[in-house]
Order: C-alpha cells, then structure tokens, then sequence
C-alpha cells in the first residue's frame, strides 16, 4: 500500500511539471529542464490540501541564446490563471520622470 506521503509528494510533482511545462510552452520560452522551486519539498508538502488553492514559485533557467544570460521568476499557481512574473534579471525599468522647465 502506499503511503499519504509518497502519494502527496508524486501528485506535487505532476502539478509542478504540467503547470510549469504549459507555461513554458505558452510562452514559447526554451528553459533548462532543470527546474528549482524556491519552497523546501516539506514546505511545499505542508502548504498542499487537496481541493484547495496551492501555488508555488519556480526559477526557470533560459536556455542560452547568443546575446542572454537571463533567468526569470515565476511565481505560479494551480488555479491556472496567468502566472506572475515576478523580475527578470535584465535591465529594471526607469521610474525617473522627465525634468520639468519652469
């Protein structure tokens, strides 16, 4: 018989893999298929209930292309709506306002 663990975790790692598998392909992104979640194993385990909203934040590493060396954030969830992009590492956009003449 199996265990509540050994089948929580398994079910955790079909939820990780498709959520993150359909967003890579969405986005047309090419990652390393090396994938990090920023959440320990148990944290993840603890935070899941069957029937219940989960999320979990993963690090993508982009495959290299000639002139990137980029990972991104991504912060998705079960829920299936549009996951955040928390930051690239590439450049941050300005806030500055432009200087005004009096």
């Amino acid at each position: 018989m199996l265990g509540k663990s050994r089948v929580t975790k398994f079910i955790l790692q079909e939820i990780l893999s498709v959520t993150v598998g359909d967003f890579v392909k969405k986005e047309n992104l090419k990652v390393n298929p090396e994938i990090a979640t920023t959440q320990s194993e148990g944290d993840l385990e603890s935070s899941f209930a069957p029937g219940s909203s989960f999320g979990f934040n993963v690090i993508l590493e982009l495959e290299k292309e000639p002139d990137t060396d980029d990972a991104i954030d991504v912060e998705l969830s079960d829920s299936m709506d549009a996951p955040d992009v928390l930051q690239s590492d590439s450049e941050e956009p300005s806030e500055e306002e432009p200087a005004s003449s009096s």
